[in-house]
């Protein structure tokens, strides 16, 4: 209860901020108290007798506290490129890592756990969670998900096949996040001497392909709308470096595809909060003053109608590389080490 009531005062210290000292005494207060019930139950866990039921509890409150971490970063992050942003209080700039190590170990845990699973409602939610967290972070960290979002999926008596409050009925396309991010990083770290030769362009192939073929399970088209953006985020990423002669022309299908999508996605969706992370991926490689306006207007109505920090932050970032570095390739210095464009997310 503290983590849930510690993350809504940081979602209110962004959206109202004229509150003021009142509600940061109050939010802190209530990070403390949950940090060090953590800190207890986390001690006590090889002992608990409820077992799994306990280590899914502990993981979701990790997981809460990765994004409160995330919120606090965005609270303090400075605008100048390249953009570092500061966490707890701009104090600890390694605490969200830590968090998701912490979840990765947790859930290795569960998953090969022969326990019987608790209430399937806390496991899909918390799975959720870590599904779509720990995939976006391989953006920014480089780092590989253990375990991996395959096994997630392929464990018996899966929860995650529906759908989710974060990944919607995109489970299956998140499984190639950390694939893509893995290939992009490669690429901007110039250190290609040990690959095989051809390596960039079959890799890009196979992955283009599965990701193109992938299909939305579900009958919800605000979920399948939101899927086709994330699907057509993760196609511009491959096709803008990998793409060769056809980079142009296929860029500019992804914007067109864009357009498409926003005119039918509402942004007061529940699941359009999961846009800002593909729009920006979008924003990055914008290439006309029209798709610009596209992007801008969308993120603003996001902002208006949730207050949430993740999107006013990836506006005004936005604006500043359209102001700062127009025209420039900001996205190979997107995956380089501190660049921490993508904690959007």
């Amino acid at each position: 209860m503290n983590s849930i009531l510690a993350l809504s005062g940081v979602h209110m210290m962004q959206r109202l901020p004229s509150l003021g000292q009142e509600i940061q005494t109050l939010t802190w207060s209530s990070y403390t108290r949950a940090l060090k019930q953590l800190r207890v139950a986390l001690s006590t866990l090889s002992s608990d007798t409820n077992g799994d039921d306990a280590a899914w509890r502990i993981l979701l409150v990790v997981l809460i506290f990765y994004l409160l971490e995330v919120g606090f970063a965005l609270s303090f992050s400075l605008r100048s490129l390249p953009i570092r942003i500061k966490a707890t209080r701009g104090i600890d700039s390694e605490a969200m890592q830590r968090h998701l190590d912490g979840a990765h170990h947790l859930m290795t845990h569960l998953v090969h756990s022969t326990s019987s699973r608790p209430r399937s409602n806390i496991v899909s939610l918390t799975t959720d969670l870590f599904v779509y967290n720990a995939s976006l972070a391989t953006f920014t960290t480089g780092r590989t998900i253990s375990p991996s979002i395959s096994s997630l999926l392929d464990a018996p008596g899966s929860v995650i096949r529906g759908t989710g409050a974060m990944c919607g009925c995109a489970y299956e396309l998140f499984l190639h996040i950390p694939t893509v991010s893995a290939l992009l990083w490669d690429f901007a770290s110039h250190e290609t001497a040990s690959l095989p030769q051809g390596y960039f362009a079959i890799t890009y192939r196979d992955l283009r392909s599965q990701v193109e073929q992938w299909q939305p399970r579900s009958a919800q088209q605000d979920l399948v709308l939101c899927a086709e953006l994330y699907q057509h985020s993760l196609l511009l990423l491959l096709d803008y470096h990998f793409a060769g002669d056809k980079t142009e022309e296929l860029v500019e299908r992804a914007f067109r595809d864009l357009e498409s999508i926003l005119s039918r996605l509402p942004p007061n969706s529940s699941i359009s909060t999961t846009a800002t992370w593909p729009l920006f991926v979008f924003g990055l490689m914008a290439p006309r003053d029209n798709c610009k306006i596209l992007i801008r207007s969308y993120l603003q109505s996001l902002v208006g109608i949730f207050g949430m920090g993740v999107m006013s932050t990836a506006l005004n970032q936005l604006e500043e590389i359209w102001e700062v570095n127009p025209g420039r390739d900001v996205l190979s210095r997107f995956f380089i080490s501190q660049n921490n464009l993508l904690l959007i997310c």
